[in-house]
């Protein structure tokens, strides 16, 4: 047993760690609150600090709508509530043409789906987007609720801090927070938070805050003939961060993974990401002077600084348009004049914060999504994916990306919840053993498969052409694979196609309708020879009767 199984001393230090190692990425998260997000990343600051920081002036909020257009595109693109984005499958091809098989794992995905629906899972993705495109890495955590089935927690940048495995993946999540002392208490129990809390909630304080650090990480050791819940896969600790060190609020575990961790984008073994935001981040600062630039030119043009001859000192004066000052005029007193003269092209000026803003959109993918969104009403999904070929060719890693290291963790947590709780059926027998795949279906994983569509149509037209001159070349194309991989690239769903093995039955079918067709014309038609040889005299008797002799 570990030695410090009681005491929260080991988690207290691993926090500490895990806090060090985002130090090297803490500068640009906070610019980049500060420019584009500032109303996330509270835990970024220290109280005494956050006034000074977020102080600054806001001159334009084309970053932040763009980090919001990132994050609806990527939400209509990735995991529309409006349409179906994945379906369960089998690795094993053959077996998942079975017909029980497969309504049992449509069926399924159905259910995974409504629960998201009834869930807030689709109002979480939304932040999470925006939590990627604005600082490369989020934070979801999966709970179960006992009348939504799952609940879904979105953590701001500062508030989390991330371990990764040996294989890159984000697998432990350490967080401070702060809770009251009556969500302490209503929580944990009384009996389980500290004296000061104890004490804070007994004398009507409940709405004191405490620090609170929540620990979720792959259990070291197990026991695995025990199955409560401090045996399970991964831990779960609470504790209080000021109560004594053998304080735990609560200690129990997941069945599986409890949370995602995704990264827009990852550079060698780092933990965090790299994102648009950071990328725009030069640009959104430029564009900040250069619009507070603006500001004061267009001031100084319209109220100069002005002189005046001494003589006006203590005397009623008026810069105001229209206004007048008197005063005795004296041979080369001009009264006002301005101390400069201020000439500046407004129209240029204007011209280059048109063009950082455009480049800030751009960062943000703003120019793609608005193709995509453009295609329902003027192009097709297939011109899309032509037109935006450079574009989607670097967005493409990134949506494959965020599909196994988080889509897919979010569903597979999904599924066996609703396996626990009985909400979907037992799988056919033939399933038991079989490994499930995942298959996206969505608006980006479609336009991203389309771009393969093109080689298809080249090599089918090349091969059509071929068969002309050389009709042999059809018993080199498998015609059922084609069309089952033209299928999967365009998202058609599965009850469309039928499996080989039933296409094959059709096919057979078919064959021996026509041969009976056959025949029965045969028939047909030498019963009506016959018929016709009957009628015909020859001499005393017909030709049928001339030709039968003949036999």
């Amino acid at each position: 047993m570990d030695k410090d199984s009681n005491s929260t001393k080991k988690y207290r230090i691993k926090f500490e760690q895990l806090k060090d190692s985002a130090k090297n990425k803490l500068n640009s998260w906070k610019d980049i609150s500060d420019y584009m997000l500032p109303d996330h990343s509270m835990y970024l600051f220290v109280d005494e600090e956050r006034d000074s920081t977020r102080s600054r002036e806001k001159t334009s909020g084309v970053a932040e709508r763009s980090a919001d257009d990132l994050a609806a595109g990527m939400q209509n693109g990735m995991t529309s509530p409006a349409r179906p984005w994945f379906g369960l499958t089998l690795s094993n091809k053959k077996l998942a043409e079975n017909a029980n098989i497969k309504a049992w794992l449509h069926y399924s995905s159905k259910i995974i789906l409504h629960i998201f629906a009834k869930s807030n899972f689709y109002a979480s993705m939304k932040s999470v987007y925006k939590e990627l495109g604005g600082f490369g890495t989020a934070c979801m955590l999966i709970e179960e609720d006992f009348e939504t089935v799952i609940r879904c927690k979105v953590f701001t940048i500062g508030e989390f801090y991330l371990g990764i495995d040996s294989k890159g993946k984000p697998d432990t999540l350490y967080r401070k927070f702060k809770m009251t002392a009556s969500q302490l208490v209503e929580k944990f129990g009384i009996e389980n938070v500290s004296d000061t809390v104890r004490e804070c909630y007994e004398k009507d304080k409940t709405e004191e805050n405490f620090e609170v650090i929540h620990c979720v990480q792959p259990r070291n050791t197990r026991n695995f003939r025990k199955k409560n819940s401090e045996n399970m896969a991964f831990e779960s600790i609470y504790f209080e961060e000021k109560a004594p060190i053998e304080k735990f609020l609560s200690k129990s575990g997941y069945k599986n993974i409890p949370f995602v961790g995704p990264r827009w984008d990852v550079c060698g073994s780092n933990v965090y990401g790299t994102c648009p935001g950071m990328k725009a981040l030069g640009d959104t600062k430029q564009l900040h002077v250069m619009i507070k630039d603006e500001a004061i030119a267009i001031k100084k043009q319209i109220h100069p600084p002005m002189n005046a001859d001494s003589s006006l000192v203590g005397k009623p004066a008026s810069v105001l348009p229209g206004g007048v000052t008197y005063t005795d005029l004296k041979e080369g007193n001009k009264g006002f004049v301005p101390a400069y003269q201020i000439s500046i092209d407004i129209s240029a000026l204007e011209m280059k914060i048109d063009k950082l803003e455009k480049g800030i959109r751009k960062h943000f993918y703003n120019d793609l999504f608005l193709s995509i969104i453009e295609s329902d009403k003027r192009m097709t999904a297939t011109e899309v994916a032509e037109r935006q070929k450079e574009k989607l060719s670097v967005l493409g890693p990134i949506v494959e990306n965020l599909e196994a290291e988080m889509l897919d963790t979010i569903i597979e947590r999904t599924f066996k919840i609703a396996i626990d709780l009985g909400l979907i059926p037992p799988a056919p027998q033939e399933v038991q053993g079989a490994e499930l795949k995942i298959e996206y279906i969505s608006i980006l994983s479609q336009i991203q498969k389309m771009t393969g569509t093109t080689a298809i149509d080249q090599f089918t037209a090349f091969a059509g052409g071929l068969m002309g001159a050389f009709p042999e070349i059809k018993h080199k194309v498998d015609a059922f694979e084609t069309l089952d991989q033209y299928g999967d690239m365009l998202g058609i769903p599965p009850k469309i196609l039928r499996p080989d093995d039933e296409a094959m039955a059709s096919i057979q079918q078919e064959q021996k309708a026509m041969q009976q067709a056959q025949m029965s014309e045969q028939m047909n038609q030498a019963a009506q020879s016959a018929k016709t040889l009957s009628d015909t005299p020859m001499g005393d008797q017909t030709a049928l009767d001339a030709i039968m002799g003949g036999f």
